[in-house]
């Protein structure tokens, strides 16, 4: 199934990170943090049917998460993810 899919490969980003930023490789690392974020918002998204193909859509994912749960922090980890790759 593409979602466990989507989930297997954000669980090896976020090793891969963790492994980086153990050896101070912080860019690199703040990428695969990235990358594994992306993953499990195409794998929430894929399993309730939305549009995962593009960042639009992905930032739509995110906000229908936000109205499910009326939990903002995932707009604002994720955001915050986003904005680290723009530094």
């Amino acid at each position: 199934m593409v979602t466990q899919a989507y989930h297997r490969v954000s669980r090896e980003l976020l090793a891969q990170g963790r492994e980086e930023l153990a050896c101070g490789e912080v860019r690199p690392a703040s990428g695969k943090g990235w990358a594994a974020a992306v993953q499990m918002v195409k794998s929430v998204a894929e399993r309730r049917g939305w549009e995962r193909e593009n960042e639009a859509a992905l930032f739509n994912a995110v906000s229908h998460l936000v109205s499910e749960t009326g939990d903002d922090d995932i707009r604002r980890l994720f955001s915050v993810i986003t904005a680290t790759l723009l530094l």
